[in-house]
Order: C-alpha cells, then structure tokens, then sequence
C-alpha cells in the first residue's frame, strides 16, 4: 500500500541494525519486549538506502527519529540513551528525508537545556521528545519547565509518552491529564500526547480542549485503535491528530493498509498522515 503524497511519521526509532540492537536487544530491560512483540522480524533493521527505498515505495515523505532517553525507574540508570551524536549522521545527511528529535534527560538540568538548544540549532533536529514514567516525573514537574520554556523560545513542539508503561515503571506519570498545566501555563508550546492508551479518552479531552495540543497514534496499529480515537479521527479530531509508528513496533506499509481500513475521507487521511504534523513542527519542518 502507497499514499499519493508525502505521509510524515513523526516517530521513528533508529532503523540500523547497530540503532536496533542498541535499543532493544542490548538492554537487559528491553530483552522482554524484544522476544514478546511482533517486532522480532524487523529487529534486523535496515541500511538508510534500504529504508529510504521503502519511503520512496510507501509515499513516506519525512521521517523524525528520536534521540530517546529512556530510565530506569528502579534501578536509577538510563536505559535508552541515544545522544544527538548518533542520529545526526542520518538527518544531518539527508534532511530531506529525515529530521530528528531530542531526547530530555531532565536531571540534566540546565547542561540538558543548552544541549537542546545547541541540537536545534547545529543540527537538523526539529523537535524534543520525553518519556516521563521512567524519570517518575509527570509532566507537570518543574523539572521539565525549563525545557517547555527552551521548545517555546525556539518554535519547535515537545512530545510526551502518555498512557501506560509498558516496562517495570509507573504508569501514573503518563495520564494525559497530566498535560492540562502544561498546556495551561505554555499556551505558545505545541505538545503531543504519543499514544494514550488505556486513557485514550483523556487524552481525547485534552486535544480537544487545548489549541495547543494533539493526539499523536505511535506504537499502536491503527486495527486496534479504541473505537472513540477511530470516530475522533474521523471527525471532530481532523487536524488534531498526527501518525507514527514507532518502528520497529509497527511496520510503514502495514500501517497504511490498516489506516485505509478505517474508512477515511481524503481530508481526514491527509490530516493524519501529513497536514497535522506540518502544523505541529511549522516552520521548522523543511
């Protein structure tokens, strides 16, 4: 299955082989998620040739990829660590087909600020990305603020992990509620909710309230999407939601046949697949 123009997957996970096996096999954390999703057959990975040939025949015109940082709540330690230094050989390279984004460590503090900064500035990175529940921080913290403030200086949007942990962490700092004083106290930042699941309908609410805000689908297949994310992307929800797959968890030709089996209108499949991501990263998506 192709789309016709230039579908955006915002989040991406690093497709080499060496990015694959530094995130989920290498980790004793991730060894679990690694044997038990259906991700097994992709763990391979692919060259960048190889993985722009497959956008070129699925119509995928940009792909963002993560410099994820990932901890580990018992034991205090990062799990996932990628650093701007090893996604920028990739979007760096070839801007026109990739962009990345920068993982928060908030414990960084404000070293952790001016390297999101300097990201955005040398490099083609585009927007920032944090996964809450491994830090036990949700994101209302103040540990975050200072990099709300840094998105909202520089115009790029900030990504959060919302929904449950799928790893030995909390899933409390991952409620979408969460987000409400965020969005209440950045009016200006663009925020995205990745995933939502089980409180898909929070995270409906929020998205619907604030301007400010989106819903984006990543890790999940669009066959399972809840019944109220379906008719929300349907309807009401055009514009407000954007796609990526998370890959290796979801596989770029797959998703689209199962994202023309929700019966979309043409609007309403742009909007998912480009027009909402081209408003969330504006002008820095080039």
């Amino acid at each position: 299955m192709t789309t016709e123009f230039g579908a955006i997957d915002y989040w991406c996970n690093m497709f080499t082989p060496e990015g694959l096996k530094r995130l989920y096999l290498d980790p004793p954390e991730f060894s679990w998620p690694a044997q038990n999703w259906a991700i097994r057959d992709r763990l391979n990975g692919r060259s960048v040739d190889e993985f722009i040939a497959m956008m070129a025949e699925t119509g995928f015109g940009r792909v963002g990829i993560p410099a994820g940082k990932v901890y580990n709540w018992r034991e205090r330690h990062l799990v996932w660590n990628l650093g701007v230094e090893d996604i920028a050989p990739i979007v760096d390279r070839h801007p026109e087909h990739f962009f990345g984004l920068y993982g928060i460590n908030p414990f960084l503090r404000m070293d952790g600020v001016r390297e999101l900064e300097s990201a955005v500035l040398d490099h083609n990175v585009i927007g920032a990305v944090m996964h809450p529940h491994g830090f036990g921080l949700p994101p209302y913290s103040s540990e975050w603020f200072p990099y709300f403030a840094k998105c909202v200086e520089l115009d790029i949007p900030v990504f959060s992990l919302v929904g449950h942990a799928a790893e030995e962490m909390p899933s409390e700092p991952g409620r979408p509620l969460h987000l409400e004083q965020v969005a209440l106290y950045f009016p200006e930042l663009r925020i995205v909710g990745v995933s939502g699941w089980p409180w898909v309908d929070e995270m409906i609410s929020m998205a619907w309230k604030f301007p400010n805000v989106f819903y984006g689908t990543s890790q999940y297949a669009p066959r399972h999407w809840a019944g109220e994310l379906k008719s929300f992307v349907r309807r009401r929800g055009v514009g407000k939601v954007l796609f990526g797959t998370g890959f290796p968890v979801l596989d770029h030709a797959d998703a689209l046949v199962q994202i023309d089996e929700l019966g979309l209108s043409d609007e309403a499949r742009r909007a998912l697949l480009s027009e909402t991501a081209k408003t969330v990263f504006g002008s820095r998506l080039r």
